[in-house]
């Protein structure tokens, strides 16, 4: 009887006292009392309200391979940067050892090797430039080559770990620098990836300025005029009665007489004109002048002149900022010559010179 009325008004029994609920467990026994277990439904999975893909989780499959793969822990010397390239270890391996990739690891004989036939034949190629040099004011110390090579290959000296190519133009960091824009760079690699041409003989690269020329002011600028030739008096003697300009000679690469005196610079043009086989020469000229003008075009403003003498507009005129110098004076031709043009024009001789040695 009275496992039926619990069973059927159980809420009678909720405002007992607790002597009565005492009393009145001790007469049911266990038995008598009916039970039943409902088992809970699953939960739903809680879903974020956003998800972006860096918060999804990869496979199970992808995880696995990732153990495998480490990123390489060496910071790049060009940018500071740590490198990206990822590495295939030993997943047993802990997490704070160092993990070094190919190009950052000098362990390999071959790269190593590499790396210092690269600098010998730079360094051989920078003497030969040094040594032709028949001014004492030009002619290069051991340590003058070395801030040379420093300057102009920060990827040679700066970069311990670095892996030559198989072709010296293949080298950009070499030559090609970090201030030259994107595009300029991409049409000097073209430049330098082209074929050398049995047609481009010998020659010299020239630089001179006018005395009597176009009218420009020289107050705020300086002018230069960077050009090749096989013969230097008859090109200049082309500038002096062709286009009716007198030319203020600077220097000729890659050996010549120099002298501060332009008249004996002169004379001795008319003297060695037909005798200049004995004179080193600068390989490729054509290729060289046309890299020249490109580094000078992305640092400074070409300046085209219209020649009154054969009527034509002469483009390849570089317009240098005359700023001051340390002295706070406004910086003469030679000091602008010497500090912004002449190096531009000494490392691609360097270049063809490099060039020449490796394809024989």
């Amino acid at each position: 009887m009275f496992s039926k009325e619990v069973q059927q008004k159980p809420w009678k029994h909720q405002y007992r006292s607790n002597s009565n609920a005492a009393s009145s467990l001790q007469t049911i026994s266990i038995d008598e009392i009916q039970t039943t277990f409902v088992e809970p439904s699953p939960l739903l999975p809680i879903t974020p309200l956003q998800t972006t893909q860096n918060e999804r989780k990869p496979e199970v499959g992808k995880v696995v391979m990732l153990e495998k793969f480490r990123r390489c822990s060496v910071n790049r010397s060009y940018d500071g940067h740590r490198c990206e390239r990822l590495v295939k270890t030993d997943p047993t391996l802990p997490l704070t050892d160092q993990v070094r990739c190919y190009n950052h690891d000098m362990s390999k004989s071959k790269h190593a090797k590499k790396a210092a036939q690269l600098k010998a034949v730079q360094l051989k190629a920078v003497k030969k430039i040094a040594n032709q040099q028949n001014s004492s004011r030009n002619r290069a110390s051991e340590e003058i080559i070395k801030a040379l090579i420093q300057q102009y290959s920060p990827s040679i000296l700066g970069r311990k770990k670095i892996i030559p190519p198989k072709k010296l133009y293949d080298c950009w960091d070499l030559w090609i620098g970090h201030h030259i824009s994107e595009p300029q760079k991409s049409t000097m690699r073209q430049v330098m990836e082209k074929p050398i041409s049995d047609r481009d003989t010998n020659g010299f690269i020239y630089a001179y300025s006018i005395v009597n020329g176009p009218r420009v002011s020289k107050d705020t600028h300086a002018y230069f005029k960077i050009g090749k030739t096989t013969d230097p008096h008859r090109r200049m003697n082309q500038v002096s009665t062709v286009c009716k300009l007198e030319p203020n000679i600077i220097e000729i690469f890659p050996s010549f007489p120099l002298t501060k005196n332009k008249n004996t610079l002169r004379a001795n043009l008319a003297l060695l004109h037909g005798s200049l086989e004995g004179f080193p020469k600068c390989p490729s000229p054509h290729r060289v002048e046309r890299l020249i003008h490109l580094e000078l075009s992305s640092l400074y403003s070409p300046a085209g002149f219209k020649c009154e003498g054969c009527g034509k507009t002469h483009r390849e005129w570089i317009r240098v900022n005359r700023r001051n110098g340390p002295n706070g004076k406004p910086m003469t031709d030679t000091e602008l010559w010497l500090s912004c043009i002449r190096p531009v024009i000494l490392k691609w001789v360097q270049y063809g010179v490099a060039v020449s040695a490796i394809n024989k």
